[in-house]
């Protein structure tokens, strides 16, 4: 007889398993029926969905004793596992990927999170395999107390970067300490592009999609660095890196002018041309300084020259829409009297007038310059004065484009 439970559709049981921790749902479903076998496999299979370990969820202890051997004499269950996160605060996970090799039994595991892990050549020799030919996926978040403080660990970050042959997404936190003596490489560096690119960087990641990469460090070194020359080849290899470059998602506009100013000899030739997306943030129009306020007058030059094929421009704004000014200079001395009086013009008739118009002016050479674009997305803030007088000048310009104006964010697509 069938049961009530068994009339449920597929996708009710995956609704039921959203909300279930992957150890329930082995506990509670598996072997009732060859469905609900099936059901899991495939749940692990689709979703992001797969074994955990942390403080919060399933013990190692647990898992060891019970799931398992589970897990290991299913056939299907191996093949199914897809995602594996281990939280470095548990002590447990360390056991799971540096003494079992448990790790090596999944052979379709495509997504790997080592989070708040310490930084060890065991582990490093423990994700050759993954690394060189199954993964994806690898977020690998050091531990906060957890540093490159002697020679040694530079050797194993080298060799962990030239072999991410497979890995198109990665996320890297470090910390590096340069304030012990008996570590003469860390010790006697600044940590500037060419440190970075000789201990840490590889020339080429073949498959390398989305790259995120943080580094912080310590050094009683006092050599001076020029920080934006230096940010600027660091950039530039970087960004030269992947075989060809789609997605660019940068902190500052300003880094890309950098970019091009101090480190073009060190940029891959044609390494933007390929970009698709971008999206980064750029200064006040309103408020700043002379030069910082006249920074998007280089925006659409910058994007035609080197990103010719961009198809989507994320910009995050502090204020208003328009990325070019008409903002007068103001003298250094009276700055705080000049901008309180500007602010206060602002909201005039006058002055919307100007920035509707300035702002079309924008959003035409945008698109004019730009063969293949089609979507613009800008987070800001503007007046509730000027929501009216943009729709009507977009309405009339873009005419046949579809667009979306609020306060807070500003969309269109041609």
């Amino acid at each position: 007889m069938i049961s009530k439970l068994e009339i449920l559709p597929n996708e009710i049981f995956f609704n039921i398993f959203s909300h279930l921790l992957w150890n329930d749902i082995l506990t509670s479903f598996w072997s009732l029926n060859k469905r609900f076998n099936s059901l899991i496999c495939l749940n692990f299979s689709i979703n992001n969905c797969g074994i955990i370990i942390n403080k919060t969820s399933l013990s190692y202890k647990i898992f060891l004793s019970k799931l398992f051997p589970l897990i290991s004499n299913c056939s299907s269950l191996i093949n199914s596992i897809r995602h594996i996160h281990l939280d470095g605060r548990c002590p447990n996970s360390y056991e799971f990927i540096n003494k079992n090799r448990c790790i090596y039994n999944y052979p379709n595991l495509k997504s790997f999170v080592l989070d708040r892990f310490y930084l060890s050549e065991l582990l490093i020799n423990n994700l050759c395999f993954l690394i060189q030919g199954q993964l994806n996926k690898l977020t690998m978040i050091l531990d906060k107390d957890s540093t490159v403080d002697y020679d040694g660990q530079l050797y194993y970050l080298k060799w962990f970067f030239n072999n991410l042959n497979s890995v198109e997404n990665i996320k890297i936190r470090l910390k590096i300490d340069g304030t012990c003596e008996k570590n003469p490489i860390i010790y006697g560096s600044i940590i500037d592009a060419n440190f970075i690119w000789k201990y840490l960087m590889s020339d080429t990641i073949i498959n390398l999609i989305h790259f995120d990469f943080y580094i912080v460090s310590k050094s009683y070194n006092e050599k001076l660095v020029d920080l934006n020359t230096e940010r600027a080849k660091i950039l530039a290899r970087i960004i030269s890196m992947p075989v060809q470059l789609n997605y660019l998602r940068i902190k500052n506009f300003q880094w890309l002018l950098h970019l091009v100013e101090y480190a073009f000899d060190e940029l891959k030739e044609n390494a933007l041309s390929n970009v698709r997306y971008t999206e980064f943030s750029l200064p006040s129009c309103r408020f700043g300084t002379n030069e910082s306020i006249h920074l998007g007058k280089y925006l659409v030059p910058f994007l035609s020259k080197y990103m010719p094929y961009l198809q989507t421009l994320c910009l995050w704004r502090p204020d208003d829409f328009p990325w070019s000014s008409i903002r007068p200079d103001f003298n250094r001395t009276h700055y705080r009297l000049l901008a309180q009086r500007w602010s206060k013009s602002l909201k005039t008739v006058e002055s919307i007038n100007k920035h509707v118009t300035l702002f079309e002016n924008d959003l035409s050479q945008l698109v004019e310059q730009l063969k293949q674009f089609v979507y613009l997305n800008i987070y800001g803030y503007i007046n509730d004065e000027k929501v009216e007088p943009y729709r009507l000048m977009i309405q009339k310009r873009f005419p046949n484009s579809y667009f979306s104006i609020e306060k807070s964010r500003f969309r269109l697509w041609i």
